[in-house]
């Protein structure tokens, strides 16, 4: 009998059941809306700190850019004036080898210093020689010491070249 008492309120049972079941879903789904806010909150601001610091380091990309060219335009810069210090140098040495060989040819007696002032003293004579000809004065002469300049100044650009600051922070 009370078997039959209690399946006379089966519906009350079940409505009753299914108002509980719908009021823990409804408890559940606002923890887990809130959890959701809180997540998408995270989600925002951690995207805002990627963002904030990929625009930083495009920022720093070009400033280390920017900073390379000017370092590879001053060491070029300063590349170009080794070049043209020495080339002015070497063209002024050819000239006076070049004037002071002429002197000499004109005036095969006369020595002059490597200034171009007389009191220098004459190539001694090479006892004999072919012809009687002083292989000092002979064109090869010329050909030596222009060749010794050239390797000189080469040097002295080489030297030059070793000399300037590649690095991104020249010296004070």
């Amino acid at each position: 009998m009370q078997f039959l008492a209690i399946l006379r309120f089966w519906r009350e049972a079940a409505i009753g059941a299914l108002v509980i079941v719908a009021g823990l879903l409804w408890l559940n789904g606002k923890a887990e809306s809130a959890r959701a806010a809180k997540w998408q909150t995270r989600s925002i601001e951690t995207q805002a700190a990627l963002d904030t610091e990929r625009q930083a380091v495009r920022d720093k990309t070009a400033l280390a850019k920017a900073q390379d060219a000017a370092n590879a335009a001053r060491v070029e810069s300063n590349q170009k004036t080794v070049s043209l210090e020495t080339l002015e140098k070497y063209r002024a040495d050819i000239a006076d080898l070049q004037r002071r060989y002429t002197n000499l040819r004109l005036h095969p007696g006369t020595a002059k210093t490597a200034s171009g002032r007389s009191g220098g003293t004459a190539v001694p004579e090479v006892p004999n020689t072919p012809g009687g000809t002083n292989p000092a004065s002979a064109p090869d002469s010329l050909a030596c010491a222009l060749n010794t300049v050239q390797l000189g100044r080469l040097i002295d650009w080489v030297t030059g070249q070793q000399s300037i600051n590649r690095s991104a922070t020249p010296p004070q």
